[in-house]
């Protein structure tokens, strides 16, 4: 198994972005390179933000539900994305070295690829925990939403 197959985090980004989105969860804490964006903090944390959008085909108590979901943040996934920063910081400081050390680099992005995998469980768990307190009418439109996004086409 080539390390491309194991690892393809563009990838699997592309294919968590919706569940991420209709979380809350800023996309980019599953990136350790890059943090949340400054627009990502105002629509969690000020009155007045964007509202989340509506699904189509969830009920407005459905909604309301997943609103809530989208505009709460998580303070596990805040604290594993400040990990990942900070575990960022020390592969781009290990490869600006003079000379690379290659044992402390695959430490680090083991590190790395670690917590990775935690914030991909905790999203998982989220979306379970939403998605348990939907009504199976909305839970349905909500999964199906998530594996076929408006517009067509695989998620993105």
């Amino acid at each position: 198994m080539e390390i491309s197959d194991r690892y393809q985090p563009e990838t699997k980004m592309k294919a968590l972005l919706p569940f991420a989105i209709l979380l809350g969860a800023s996309a980019a804490s599953a990136v350790p390179a890059v943090p949340p964006t400054q627009l990502q903090r105002t629509q969690l944390t000020q009155p007045g933000a964007p509202q989340p959008a509506k699904l189509p085909g969830v009920s407005d108590a459905g909604n309301a539900i997943l609103a809530k979901a989208q505009t709460t943040p998580d303070p596990m996934l805040v604290d594993l994305a400040g990990k990942q920063r900070a575990v960022h910081q020390q592969i781009v400081a290990a490869v600006m070295a003079p000379t690379v050390d290659l044992t402390k680099l695959g430490a680090l992005l083991k590190q790395q690829q670690g917590l990775i995998t935690q914030v991909l469980a905790r999203r998982d768990d989220r979306l379970l925990q939403v998605a348990a307190q939907l009504t199976p009418a909305d839970r349905s439109a909500f999964l199906h939403a998530l594996a076929n996004p408006p517009g067509g086409g695989a998620p993105r």
